[in-house]
C-alpha cells in the first residue's frame, strides 16, 4: 500500500529529496530569519522571539484543524531510537498504529544510520511547544526536539521546515502557492537568500 507520505511526494514534489536543507532541496523555496540582531542568546527574550516569529509563519501556513501529515527523521543506533518517549510523540495523541516507520539514507554521513516516521495529525498541533522544543536543541534547553521534523500541509502542498533557533524554510509547489508569504512576511527573509528568492518572485 502506498503510504501518506509518498502519495503527498508524489503530487506536489516528485523530484524532491531531504539530503540537504529544504531551501536547498526545492526551486520554489522561501527561508526565513527567526533571530533578532539586538538579542543574545543568553537572553531568554532571545528563544521568546524566536518562537513568535515561528509561530508566526506556522499560523500562515496551517489554519487551526488543518490536515497535516508530519515527518520526523532521526539518527538511530542501539542507544539512539525513536521511541513513544521522543517529545514529539509525547505531544500528539496518535497511536503506535497510525505511524509508519521507515530506514532511511544517512544524509550527513555513512556512520551513523537514521529512521523516518511520519503520521497524520488526528488533532490541533500544539505548535508553540514544538518548536520551543526545536529552537532548544542546541542549547542544552529543556525540552528540546533533535533530529529534523517536517510539517506538510496536504490541502496546500507547502511543506514547513523549522531547522533550529536561526530560521525555518518554506517550500511551495508553484510560485502562487507562497506569494501570500513572500508579500506578508518579506521583512523576515533572510537577508543572505533574498536576492534568489527576490528573483524567484520578480515575474
Amino acid at each position: 500500500m502506498t503510504s501518506a507520505l509518498t502519495r503527498f511526494l508524489q503530487q506536489h514534489y516528485p523530484s524532491l529529496t531531504t539530503a540537504k536543507p529544504l531551501f536547498d532541496c526545492w526551486l520554489i523555496s522561501l527561508r526565513f530569519n527567526l533571530q533578532k540582531d539586538t538579542l543574545s542568546t543568553s537572553d531568554e527574550a532571545y528563544f521568546q522571539e524566536v518562537v513568535h516569529r515561528a509561530s508566526l509563519l506556522f499560523r500562515a501556513v496551517f489554519a487551526p484543524d488543518e490536515p497535516a501529515l508530519l515527518v520526523y527523521e532521526q539518527w538511530r543506533s542501539k542507544r539512539h531510537r525513536i521511541r513513544s518517549s521522543n517529545y514529539l510523540l509525547r505531544q500528539l495523541p496518535v497511536s503506535q498504529t497510525a505511524i509508519h516507520f521507515q530506514r532511511i539514507t544517512n544524509p550527513y554521513s555513512d556512520t551513523l544510520k537514521w529512521m523516518r516516521m511520519h503520521f497524520p495529525t488526528i488533532s490541533q498541533i500544539p505548535y508553540t511547544e514544538i518548536l520551543a522544543a526545536i529552537s532548544n536543541q542546541d542549547f542544552g534547553r529543556r525540552p528540546a526536539l533533535h533530529g529534523r521534523l517536517f510539517f506538510l500541509n496536504q490541502r496546500t502542498g507547502l511543506a514547513f521546515h523549522m531547522y533550529d533557533d536561526r530560521g525555518l524554510d518554506i517550500i511551495g509547489p508553484d510560485v502562487a502557492s507562497l506569494r501570500y508569504l513572500y508579500e506578508e512576511f518579506n521583512e523576515l527573509i533572510l537577508d543572505y537568500d533574498r536576492p534568489h528568492i527576490d528573483a524567484l518572485f520578480a515575474t
